[in-house]
């Protein structure tokens, strides 16, 4: 198990947010919130129980606007229990890493370092599909008064999906090592980050993030209401599949299982 290091979210390109608004008619409850990056990059958000600073986890999915730059692979966010610096610090001495911040009110004030996210990125790590990288979100300082970071409030979903299980990735023999060196540890094929999170490692010829398995409450009642592509056992139990009607290498697939 990861000590230190857990899963924040996962996110994809998600033209005209149509995976996104799909699921708000299979049972999920949408995030009203509304988020926009650098790149005419709008974010929409499904939120979820979640064991971390703010008690969440979620998944985004990624518009961009005319003009804007694509996002054309899924991206994987992880955590870090202490100070992501630090860990900055240490693995720059074995990966190109750029720590980098940026103010939750960057459009209207992008000069003064102001209460906001911390990034940690990589290059030349071997992966055009697969974009890894850690966020830390800085808490908000009354003094500033500017703009808070405040726990999402984490609605019910109808069809009773409740927290993310766990991430399925299909790695080649580079991609393999580059994660092992991300996260500074040896993968096996089936991992359990800081969180109690799943890490599911399958080898393959191309490197992408396969699919999102979402835990719900009650398998029958999300039977009805998700309109499964395919039903399937997973690991041992029942499981819905959600297909995304995005590129294989642009987005994830969902799996929703009873846990």
């Amino acid at each position: 198990m990861f000590k230190n290091i857990y899963f924040d979210h996962v996110n994809c390109q998600d033209d005209r947010h149509k995976f996104f608004n799909s699921l708000g008619k299979r049972g999920f409850t949408l995030s009203p919130n509304k988020t926009e990056h650098p790149g005419k990059r709008h974010c929409r958000f499904i939120m979820f129980e979640g064991d971390n600073l703010f008690k969440v986890s979620y998944l985004e999915f990624i518009r961009v606007g005319a003009g804007g730059k694509s996002y054309d692979r899924a991206g994987i966010s992880f955590g870090y229990k202490k100070k992501l610096v630090k860990f900055y610090k240490s693995i720059s001495k074995k990966l190109t890493s750029h720590f980098t911040h940026k103010n939750y009110s960057w459009k209207e004030n992008s000069i003064d370092k102001l209460p906001g996210w911390n990034f940690l990125n990589f290059k030349n790590i071997g992966m055009r599909s697969i974009y890894p990288w850690f966020t830390e979100y800085e808490p908000f300082d009354s003094k500033v008064g500017i703009k808070t970071r405040k726990r999402p409030s984490i609605p019910t979903h109808p069809n009773t999906v409740y927290s993310v299980h766990g991430f399925e990735l299909t790695l080649t023999a580079k991609g393999h090592k580059s994660f092992e060196m991300i996260l500074g540890k040896k993968l096996r094929t089936v991992n359990k980050l800081a969180d109690g999170t799943n890490l599911y490692i399958n080898s393959g010829r191309v490197n992408r993030c396969t699919r999102v398995i979402l835990n719900c409450r009650n398998i029958h009642k999300a039977r009805k209401l998700v309109q499964a592509e395919e039903e399937f056992i997973f690991k041992g139990s029942e499981a819905l599949l959600l297909r995304s009607p995005a590129s294989s290498l642009k987005a994830w697939d969902i799996v929703i299982i009873q846990n």
